[in-house]
């Protein structure tokens, strides 16, 4: 099994588990998730790092407008997780009225990044 298909494995089983902790015992879930929001830094961190590694490896199997058409399916699929609830919109929009734009300016600088290399591929 390649590296890539791997990758695909473990996020269908988390996927399994996940949805099977919310049908099933959503209080665990609840639980899980209280503890990574409070930890919130930490949470970040280490997701960050599985992003990299994951990265590593899908852009070593995949070309950069490969993975952004993915990526465009992916963002259409949490778009509709947000309309779902117009609440977390709302909210987010009010945290970067009050805090300003700065608190997501690594996500900003990854997605310019990601951006200008998809262009660069395409055109040049």
């Amino acid at each position: 099994m390649q590296s890539i298909e791997i990758l695909a494995l473990a996020l269908a089983v988390l996927i399994l588990v996940k949805l099977g902790f919310v049908l099933f015992s959503p209080k665990a879930w609840w639980g899980l998730t209280k503890t990574l929001t409070d930890n919130s830094r930490i949470s970040s961190a280490t997701i960050l790092i599985l992003a990299i590694v994951v990265g590593y490896y899908v852009f070593s199997m995949l070309s950069i407008v490969e993975v952004m058409a993915a990526g465009a399916f992916i963002s259409l699929l949490m778009a509709t997780a947000f309309f779902a609830n117009p609440k977390i919109i709302l909210d987010m929009r009010k945290d970067v009225m009050e805090k300003g734009i700065k608190i997501y300016w690594l996500h900003i600088a990854i997605w310019l990044a990601l951006s200008i290399w998809t262009l660069y591929v395409l055109f040049y």
